[in-house]
């Protein structure tokens, strides 16, 4: 009853929390407002995130003074805050760590050297002796700790009994052979925090929440649940370190550490196995008790959660994250940062980045799992999408959600682009976005107070990581083993089976009865092993004793061979492994005890049919679809099967489940519930339940009832009428004028391009039928200067794309760039030049001969090129080199005049290929090399942050025609004038129009407005977004863009009337809309039926129709993806981050918007 009650009306714990992106200059009028507006659309609370855009000074008395107003107003309204303890990320400093906007510097950083993160790098040097060798100043830029010698013995691999120190020997006689001499130093970082040391951390505990308690102490655990941690990490460019490292080491396993570094880079025979598990241990535990353990205990002692992510991929964990179980065990609240909406297309929540978090808050016993989801999904996510993504993260045990974000403000590129989309008033559907939290709400409610059912449990491979981290990068084999690992976990989600993921601690720890592990909320009477080189002895003798006792063991790939304890090929650990698995590992299984130990192949795709089979799943998918997802949970007196449809169209969940009792279909949208039909029995019954496509529903057993028969629900004929007639259509913006139904609205964007005078036939251009496809989208924010230029070329620059088409902040940071391009010559030239320019330095070669260098971005160099061209293939090379902080860039014009009186024009463009020096880039996924490089246009002269540029020693000359182009949008009656400086006419289609009396250029005809600027100075142009006037016109089913509203963000209304007959009144009507782009209100007769923000697009119109005339009206909203494909900034125009999101990042699809139909209305 307690369920069922919270499932209608979720309780507030359950509702999600909003990120609430502080992004601008904060005041009160305006933060009491979006409180306000937050409560209402049914969200929990919210965590107050300082965002780099940030103006008003963070952790200042007007920072103190509006988080006190926003506390104070959260807690008259019931509205919980959170804080964010960090302005942006990672955790840790206190500050941007590049302030900017009046911040003030990090006050973690600003404390001194010490305080920095500090990582071990190396120079190593390689020797052919005998030879004498002059070791003197041979280290790494930073503070020397040690040099040692060793014989190489192989690719890769050292001789440990080698091993000589040679930090004091200035000249070392090197023996015959082939050595390597590691030379270690530290080297400090500048812009993240030391998280192994801590006082450091103390010092971060100090800074914010303590600054925090002394001022909101009182409200902490009441309208202050608690505090946000974001993606603290080891910032180690290779080897993570700290002064106490070396004493903790010895402290930890007895032995010295300097004399073994080597072995964390190179191999060095059986001993490297246990050095390199060592090292990452006690690096582990530093991390732990400096960051997680301080902190955490901080807050307890507070009356605060903690809560917070750090990084999920287990790749990495050993060098940036230690052991991830054994830190993460400190959070109150343990989180997720869910990449899948951020890094993936189609958007998706990936089982293997949520169930490490998951499995954490069950091993801990914690009340609460939190997933931050739906961040960086760009202006195109709908709320399907969120749908989606919220039935994946119930699934695999997500019980809190914290949406990122709901963004202050847009009113800067840096604030619009930091990861969006925003959920917030700014888009249109923010008015219906209550049916979003409500359905999270639901779905969060089902699963708090539920238990997952699996006893199924995956070790996690960080100590098989660890060993195979070489110089503080995972190597091949830990890559291998960590993609089996997510494989495993990501193949059985796809076949419906729920796992924990479990450390070695619980192995080692947890109590074993009955052939069943139990820790906290996670019982496991099967393990399964992804590849695993490495395992402690202690480990494996668990793991025998669980199989004696009944339980299964299934590995994936390698077994088991080296150890922390003995290193590499432990024979007591194999001999193990032997008697667990059997003289000859296999499929079938090895029986031991009561148990049995299974062998698959490494290949998971492969392995994955067999792995099924030897799990006992208790509920099972009839089909094998990869579409549905499922997880069986408990609670007292019930079991309950969450089922998601993941796929774009309906599906058919056919499911056999062990499950008694009674059974109901719960709906998350609607709180609704209705008995379900169930087969069968003996311990296995059957049901089948539609599920509408991207929708979810909760199964759910009273097993403390004897079941019923269920009625077979009865088929219902109907008739459908489909309402093909034109719709009355016009748009809700713009205000009332004394006309009528007439609105003035505003026109905010035009298509634009300019010519030198007499350059171009204007006719032509005034042709609705001239393709200006190319011509840029100018947002008439602002008055058009500094967007007129000479130059046909553009800059361009190299920007580096993870997964082929990523674009992230550092994408375009690079040192040096190669340009090529080639052309043919079919005739011989009569004159030809060329002019270029780089930043900061630009070498350029034609055919292999340089033809010249620029030194000064701003000042092109032009040479003539003549000399150097040649029939047929020409080869163009430009050099580019990067010597300020200034972005890296080339831009190339060519004039080529041929004898026929032909031009041949080459100027840098999208395409010239481009290449750039290896570097290591963190793409959010992982440390990549190779990440593919595209040319990228950051835009032609006058493009910021350059501006003008002169083209061939000239700057822009005056006068020019600026051309604006726009269709009209359908019901467009009249035009204001334009706010304008210089001469210009207004044009519709061809004709010139002039305006009346009443300054309003009216319009009867026509479906291109063109307005033609002459120029006499850059000041020139229009100055304003123009106004023009609409009434609603009849239109049939089409989308906006071809209504002449393709730029529009916002609702329009469509109405239209029908007629019934009194028996059609009568009967069960349900109003199908068919396609709409993306969400719609539906008012009856003047009576509000409701509103649909997912497909399908249907109600139930019973009882609102009647006979005769029936009245519909229809309010459809689309997405801020269509505004913000044309909101761009000026000043960041050249910005690959900035275009990014205002063109790569959006979907064509989800720019269609209104109302597709058909519309039909299906009677009986």
């Amino acid at each position: 009853d307690a369920l069922r009650a919270s499932f209608e009306s979720p309780p507030a714990d359950d509702r999600p929390l909003a990120a609430w992106h502080w992004n601008g200059d904060l005041r009160e009028a305006e933060l009491n407002r979006q409180l306000i507006e937050l409560r209402a659309k049914g969200l929990g609370g919210a965590v107050l995130q300082a965002r780099p855009a940030l103006r008003t000074p963070y952790l200042g008395e007007r920072w103190w003074d509006a988080v006190g107003y926003t506390v104070g107003k959260g807690a008259r309204a019931g509205f919980k805050i959170w804080f964010q303890d960090e302005l942006g990320s990672p955790s840790g400093s206190a500050g941007p760590v590049a302030p900017k906007h009046g911040q003030a510097a990090p006050v973690v950083l600003a404390a001194g050297p010490v305080h920095h993160a500090k990582s071990l790098v190396r120079n190593i040097i390689e020797v052919d002796g005998p030879a004498q060798v002059s070791l003197e100043g041979r280290y790494p830029a930073g503070e020397p700790v040690v040099r040692i010698g060793a014989r190489l013995i192989g690719p890769g691999e050292l001789d440990p009994a080698s091993f000589v120190n040679l930090t004091k020997v200035p000249v070392w006689s090197c023996p015959t052979g082939a050595w390597r001499v590691f030379a270690f130093a530290v080297r400090t970082s500048d812009d993240r925090i030391d998280c192994l040391r801590a006082d450091t951390v103390r010092r971060f505990l100090d800074a914010t929440y303590e600054a925090y308690a002394e001022r909101y102490g009182d409200a902490f655990g009441k309208g202050i649940p608690g505090i946000y941690f974001d993606a603290p990490h080891l910032a180690a460019g290779h080897l993570p370190w700290t002064t106490d490292l070396p004493a903790a080491f010895l402290q930890a396993t007895g032995y010295a550490l300097l004399a073994k570094l080597p072995m964390l880079v190179y191999r060095a025979g059986p001993e490297t196995v246990r050095v390199r598990c060592d090292f990452y241990r006690v690096v582990a535990a530093m991390y732990e008790e400096a960051w997680f353990h301080q902190i955490s205990a901080w807050c307890a002692a507070h009356g605060l959660l903690w809560a917070g992510h750090t990084e999920e991929l287990v790749a990495y964990h050993p060098a940036r994250q230690g052991d991830y179980f054994r830190t993460m065990r400190h959070a109150h609240v343990p989180s997720v940062d869910a990449l899948g909406f951020r890094f993936a297309r189609p958007r998706t929540v990936r089982a293997s980045e949520i169930k490490n978090a998951v499995s954490v808050a069950a091993l801990a016993g914690r009340k609460r799992v939190m997933a931050r989801a739906f961040g960086g999904a760009g202006w195109g996510v709908t709320l399907g999408d969120l749908r989606r993504g919220a039935n994946l993260l119930a699934v695999l045990g997500v019980d809190t959600v914290l949406i990122s974000g709901f963004f202050y403000t847009l009113d800067s590129a840096e604030a619009a682009d930091d990861w969006p989309s925003s959920y917030f008033y700014q888009n249109p559907y923010w008015e219906h976005f209550g049916a979003v939290s409500d359905y999270l709400s639901r779905l969060s409610t089902i699963v708090n107070q539920s238990r997952a059912a699996t006893s199924i449990a995956v070790l996690c491979p960080v100590t098989s990581v660890a060993a195979n981290t070489a110089d503080g990068r995972p190597n091949t084999r830990a890559h291998e083993v960590a993609d089996a690992f997510e494989a495993i976990i990501d193949g059985l989600f796809g076949r419906q089976v729920d796992v924990h993921v479990v450390d070695e601690a619980f192995v080692e720890g947890a109590r074993l009865k009955d052939a069943v592990l139990t820790q906290g909320a996670v019982r496991a009477s099967t393990v399964i092993l992804p590849p695993t080189p490495v395992m402690s002895r202690a480990v494996a003798r668990r793991l025998a004793a669980l199989v004696r006792e009944g339980g299964t063991l299934v590995a994936v790939g390698e077994i088991p061979s080296a150890s922390p304890d003995a290193g590499g090929a432990d024979r007591t650990l194999s001999r193990a492994m032997r008697e667990l698995f059997g003289p000859a590992p296999s499929p079938a299984g090895f029986k031991s005890g009561r148990g049995r130990a299974h062998a698959l192949p490494e290949d998971v795709t492969a392995a994955l049919p067999d792995l099924v089979r030897i799990l006992d799943v208790p509920v099972a998918l009839a089909s094998k679809s990869t579409d549905i997802a499922l997880a069986s949970r408990t609670v007292d007196g019930g079991e309950i099967i969450l089922i998601a449809n993941c796929s774009a169209t309906d599906q058919t969940a056919s499911v056999a489940t062990s499950a008694r009792g009674p059974a109901e279909v719960w709906d998350p949208e609607t709180g609704g519930m209705q008995p379900l039909a169930v087969t069968g029995g003996r311990g296995r019954r059957t049901f089948s339940i539609p599920i509408l496509a991207g929708a979810a529903r909760v199964v759910v057993f009273d097993t403390t009832a004897r079941a019923k028969a269920v009625p077979a629900a009865r088929r219902v004929r109907s008739k459908s009428v489909e309402i093909a007639v034109d719709w009355q259509f016009a748009l809700q913006a713009g205000v009332e004028t004394r006309q009528g139904s007439v609105r003035k609205l505003e026109l905010p964007v035009m298509r634009f391009a300019d010519f030198a005078l007499g350059e171009g036939r204007l006719e032509q251009l005034r042709d609705p039928r001239y393709d200006d496809s190319a011509w840029r989208q100018l947002w008439l924010k602002a008055p058009a200067l500094d967007v007129v230029g000479n130059w046909r070329a553009s800059w361009i620059t190299g920007v580096r794309k993870p997964d082929g088409w990523i674009v992230l902040p550092t994408s375009d940071d690079h040192e040096r760039l190669r340009f090529t391009k080639t052309l043919t010559i079919t005739e011989p030239p009569i004159k030809a030049w060329a002019t270029f320019s780089g930043v900061d330095r630009a070498a350029v070669y034609l055919n292999g001969t340089p033809l010249g260098e620029s030194q000064e971005w701003n000042n092109p160099v032009t040479y003539n090129i003549m000399p150097y061209l040649r029939l047929g293939e020409n080869t163009i090379v430009a050099d580019v080199v990067r010597t300020s902080g200034a972005p890296i860039s080339l831009i190339f014009e060519s004039q080529i005049d041929l004898r026929s009186g032909e031009t041949v024009v080459v100027v840098s463009d999208r395409s010239w290929e481009v290449a750039s020096p290896r570097t290591e880039m963190w793409t959010g996924s992982g440390i990549q090399r190779d990440v593919p490089i595209v040319t990228w246009e950051r835009g032609r002269p006058p493009v910021k942050p350059w501006g003008h540029v002169p083209l061939l020693g000239e700057p822009v000359r005056f006068p020019r025609t600026l051309m604006y182009r726009q269709n009209l949008p359908v019901g467009c009656v009249g035009i204001a004038i334009p706010v304008v400086k210089g001469e210009h006419g207004v044009f519709v289609d061809v004709r010139e129009r002039t305006p009346d009396i009443n300054g309003i250029y009216n319009i009867t005809t026509g479906g291109l407005l063109s307005i033609e600027v002459e120029a006499s100075d850059f000041s020139n142009g229009i100055l304003a977004p123009l106004e023009f006037y609409t009434r609603p016109t009849a239109v049939k089913l089409k989308p906006w863009s071809e209504l002449g509203y393709a730029w529009y963000s916002g609702t329009g209304v469509y109405e239209r009337s029908f007629e019934l007959t009194a028996a059609q009144a009568e009967g069960r009507l349900i109003l199908d809309l068919g396609d709409v782009r993306h969400h719609v209100e539906v008012i009856l007769n003047n009576r509000r039926i409701g509103r649909r923000v997912w497909p399908p697009y249907t109600f139930d119109v019973t009882g609102a129709v009647q006979k005769g005339n029936n009245t519909l009206r229809l309010r459809v909203s689309n997405l801020l993806t269509n505004e913000m494909r044309w909101r761009r900034d000026e000043l960041h125009m050249g910005s690959p981050w900035h275009l990014y999101w205002h063109e790569d990042n959006i979907e064509p699809a989800s720019l269609v918007s209104g109302l597709l139909g058909p519309v039909v209305l299906r009677i009986g």
